[in-house]
């Protein structure tokens, strides 16, 4: 993942440095949460060309070594009164540059411009697919800016999913990603789900379920919108000018004119962009879901979605509803 030995003592060096100076504070990290296939990348490469920004890639991924010891599930749940000293630990060094390692850090699709940016960043930009759960507790417990809760239409990220393993294999590829262990530490959150997860048995039933149970805690939460800014990628979409400044309004970030452009009228595509996707072929990305998935996985999708009490917030439309996701 790093060219040479020498790229890893650097960052050792840089974080060596960074731990004994107040270079950083929790306020210099602008942190993503979202679903796996949800945008959270798409979203990343947009607000990476702000200037002095370096992208930390998936910093809750449980290959990376530190990440290991702390024994985290793939969808930890944390109580928001909750104690974990050894995670306040860890996520505290990333957000003020003092865990830098090479896999997250020079990962390709970070899209890092190497060492050099690295060294002379001023924001550390996290994007988190396994964080949803944890958002209360993070804001009770960090001088954060608001961190960015974006959403993703169920069947939409269903139909990435599926698509995704069906090309490299891996978990989405089975019936019951739901059944393996979510979060062995501190499971009640999902043990109150058990009947509605015991009914389901096919893969997108399985993969709408995860969405359900990651996404229902921080929307239903009375934080949301709030403690965090809820923005949904369709609206990215379709209105991107309006929610890019939002953004910057409610994170308090100050931009020249021509890096607002480039992130307004960027047409990159996301480094996990499927080739033979909508988005690379310049199609129509709302609507691409009706075409990955038949009638019979659209309705088990929404049938999940409708268990969880979810609908009001997604439901058959193309778009969410935007009053009930951004309500207060």
């Amino acid at each position: 993942m790093f060219k040479n030995f020498k790229e890893y003592k650097t960052l050792k060096a840089l974080e060596y440095y960074n731990s004994f100076t107040s270079r950083y504070n929790h306020k210099d990290a602008i942190i993503i949460a979202a679903n796996p296939r949800g945008g959270s990348t798409w979203l990343s490469d947009l607000l990476s060309k702000l200037d002095n920004t370096t992208t930390l890639y998936e910093p809750l991924n449980l290959t990376h070594p530190e990440v290991k010891r702390l024994s985290l599930s793939w969808r930890q749940y944390m109580p928001q009164n909750g104690e974990w000293e050894e995670l306040h630990a860890y996520l505290d060094k990333l957000f003020t540059g003092r865990s830098l390692d090479p896999w997250m850090t020079l990962h390709p699709m970070s899209r890092n411009k190497g060492l050099s940016s690295v060294l002379t960043t001023k924001t550390w930009l996290l994007k988190f697919c396994r964080l949803n759960l944890m958002l209360p507790w993070l804001v009770d417990n960090f001088d954060v800016r608001p961190p960015i809760f974006l959403l993703r239409h169920p069947c939409a990220v269903v139909a990435s999913q599926i698509q995704y393993g069906e090309k490299y294999s891996g978990n989405w590829k089975t019936n019951a990603p739901h059944k393996t262990v979510l979060s062995a530490r501190f499971p009640e959150y999902y043990e109150q789900y058990q009947e509605i997860l015991d009914s389901i048995n096919s893969q997108e039933g399985s993969l709408a379920a995860l969405w359900c149970l990651t996404n229902k805690l921080p929307l239903d939460h009375e934080y949301n919108n709030k403690k965090w800014l809820t923005i949904s990628y369709e609206e990215i979409l379709l209105n991107r000018e309006e929610v890019v400044d939002r953004i910057f309004e409610r994170l308090g970030i100050s931009v020249d004119d021509e890096t607002k452009r480039s992130i307004i009228y960027s047409d990159d595509k996301s480094k996990t962009t499927i080739n033979d996707s909508p988005v690379s072929k310049k199609k129509d990305q709302l609507s691409a879901w009706n075409n990955k998935l038949t009638d019979e996985q659209v309705e088990g999708v929404l049938r999940v979605v409708k268990l969880f009490g979810m609908d009001k917030y997604y439901d058959g439309n193309l778009e969410p509803n935007y009053k009930n996701i951004y309500s207060k």
